[in-house]
């Protein structure tokens, strides 16, 4: 009798660790339920306002995720581009492969039909047996504004807006080179002001330039 009184309260005490065990167990999948929400909430809000184009494709290039600054960027809403292929949105030859290991410069289209110089990288993710792609693409028009100006300021006078020695030199092999081809007669002008070098020689290129 006293045998099945103590295997009875064993028993006992085994369902109500295993009733606490289970609980705690759900109590944990609980708080990392919220905490996967919370961070999934996190990272789609950081997305949402990121100054990038943040642009998610399957495996057959459809677009599953658009961001804001997509929005922005191409034009198209994201309700517009969900589903579609992204050779239609804006990457007509599609997604560049080398954009994986290193960014890659493209000119991607808009909905207006404008090319835009664009920045492009891409990491491909795999989950249970489904691939998809996460883009992200920086504009660069102001990048390559900023070089056609340093550009064109390296090969012009500042004051005259004439081409300077630096462009003389390298425009001048060429046009000699055209010249010999085409078999005519090449010139070149130089001109002077009298009396320029002393007004620079006395009060600096500041007051000869003005």
């Amino acid at each position: 009798m006293t045998d099945e009184i103590q295997l009875r309260e064993r028993l006992i005490r085994e369902q109500k660790k295993k009733e606490a065990s289970e609980k705690a167990l759900a109590k944990l999948h609980r708080s990392l339920e919220q905490q996967i929400e919370q961070r999934t909430h996190e990272l789609k809000l950081v997305i949402e306002t990121a100054y990038d184009a943040y642009i998610s494709i399957d495996a057959d290039n459809r677009v599953l995720d658009w961001n804001l600054a997509a929005t922005t960027m191409f034009g198209w809403s994201r309700q517009q581009a969900l589903g579609k292929p992204v050779n239609q949105l804006m990457l007509p030859d599609g997604v560049p492969s080398e954009a994986e290991t290193v960014p890659v410069t493209y000119h991607a289209r808009r909905l207006d039909g404008h090319l835009l110089p664009v920045e492009i990288r891409f990491k491909t993710l795999t989950f249970h047996g489904r691939q998809w792609r996460s883009l992200f693409v920086h504009d660069i028009s102001e990048r390559h504004q900023l070089e056609r100006l340093r550009d064109q300021q390296a090969r012009e006078n500042v004051l005259t807006k004439l081409a300077n020695r630096r462009a003389l030199d390298e425009r001048l092999p060429d046009a000699m080179a055209r010249a010999r081809r085409l078999q005519k007669s090449l010139a070149v002008l130089f001109m002077g002001l009298d009396g320029f070098k002393k007004v620079n020689d006395s009060h600096g290129h500041a007051i000869g330039d003005g």
